[in-house]
């Protein structure tokens, strides 16, 4: 019997955070609810995405590195948006929302194609 189901609640907590955001931005906006959410997914969920496909085994070692891989990965898509001269909030969300997905599904892939996960 493998390990695969270590691998199944990040994924789900980054696709449960990417529909609050989605709907709190986009869907239901202005309520104080969306600072909330946005700040739990830029600051955890994009490096959270990407920081089990290093399979460190260790909780702690994985927020802290997920938390500052999600600010770097944030502040990277922020300035190319910045410096390309096409500032857009919505799109820069868009763009680490799909980072998210895919770092996801990547973990999800991943549990399945590697048996010693």
């Amino acid at each position: 019997m493998t390990n695969s189901w270590r691998t199944w609640p990040w994924p789900i907590i980054i696709l449960v955070s990417v529909g609050v955001v989605i709907f709190f931005t986009f869907i239901n906006p202005g309520t104080p609810m969306q600072g909330i959410a946005i700040l739990w997914f830029v600051t955890l969920c994009p490096g959270m995405s990407l920081v089990p496909l290093l399979k460190l085994n260790h909780f702690f070692i994985e927020v802290t590195l997920a938390i500052a891989l999600g600010l770097s990965i944030d502040a990277i898509v922020v300035g190319i948006f910045l410096y390309s001269g096409h500032w857009s909030p919505p799109a820069a969300l868009w763009v680490l929302i799909a980072l998210s997905v895919i770092g996801s599904i990547l973990q999800l892939t991943t549990s399945f194609v590697d048996p010693t996960s």
